[in-house]
């Protein structure tokens, strides 16, 4: 990202207005707090999945082994698209890549939350991640 500052005859910047590689201006407080927003939701989903398996195991009436599957799936879905995403920023742009996770972050979250039991959960939080 690049900023644009205009001079003034004195010599010193009297606007400072951050455009990106297509000269468009954007708005970088509200880019910064999307930004946080969303990783913060994302971090915060994986912590609290480790805390909600106990409820997980008594609602669904599954062992611990079947929960963990839960958190096993999501760390190594996770763990996959991490290195790939470069690859897709590089290909669909960082704008797309980005409202297309947190769609399909959103999308999962409340596919999970209404599972009636444990078999949608497991493909659902492999989704998420």
């Amino acid at each position: 990202m690049l900023t644009v500052f205009t001079m003034s005859k004195g010599g010193q910047s009297m606007n400072k207005q951050p455009v990106d590689i297509h000269d468009k201006k954007y708005n970088r407080n509200l880019l910064v707090l999307v930004l946080i927003i969303g990783s913060f939701c994302t971090v915060l989903n994986s912590t609290l999945l480790s805390t909600a398996l106990p409820s997980i195991m008594k609602d669904f009436n599954i062992s611990t082994s079947t929960a963990e599957w839960l958190s096993t799936a999501f760390l190594l879905v996770n763990g996959i698209m991490i290195p790939i995403s470069a690859w897709l920023i590089n290909r669909f742009g960082s704008k797309k890549m980005y409202l297309t996770a947190m769609a399909i972050f959103f999308i999962g979250t409340v596919t999970a939350a209404v599972a009636p039991n444990f078999a949608p959960c497991l493909p659902e939080e492999s989704f998420k991640a």
